[in-house]
């Protein structure tokens, strides 16, 4: 009987570690690289270019990625993905389907970008594909240095 109490009591210790293990990879965006150019379309190298990201389905805070333009005034923002468990994955998915009666809520993966202390033309994808997929040539417009 002992045994019986204590390979039950492991298992549920067991299956509930289990659900609250962050496993479960979800990508949230993919890898962009952009061009940092000025209102003449010349390349602008030096400049920090900020990534703002989050998925809304599974996280209530954002991250930020900042990277510096290099010599050919490009910069490479790498793929991001967060992990999650099982329990918040499943709970959440059903959430997002119960929850689309409801037009002002927010689900799924978003980013954004711009270039830090420089007005320039931001780019704020939700979801990310719509503007960060490789057929749409992606450039960041800086237009003035702000005071």
């Amino acid at each position: 009987m002992k045994n019986r109490k204590l390979n039950i009591t492991l298992s549920v210790i067991v299956v509930a570690i289990f659900i609250w293990l962050p496993i479960i990879p979800v990508d949230v965006v993919p890898e962009v690289t952009l061009k940092v150019i000025n209102e003449n379309n010349q390349l602008m190298t030096g400049i920090k270019i900020v990534q703002g990201w989050q998925h809304w389905t599974f996280e209530s805070e954002d991250h930020r990625d900042e990277k510096t333009s290099d010599a050919n005034g490009s910069v490479t923002f790498s793929e991001k993905s967060i992990k999650v468990s099982v329990f918040k994955f499943l709970f959440w998915r059903l959430m997002e389907i119960v929850m689309k009666i409801n037009p002002h809520a927010g689900f799924g993966p978003s980013t954004g970008l711009w270039a830090e202390g420089y007005k320039s033309e931001n780019k704020w994808c939700y979801p990310p594909e719509k503007c960060l997929n490789r057929e749409i040539t992606r450039e960041i417009i800086i237009k003035e240095k702000i005071q």
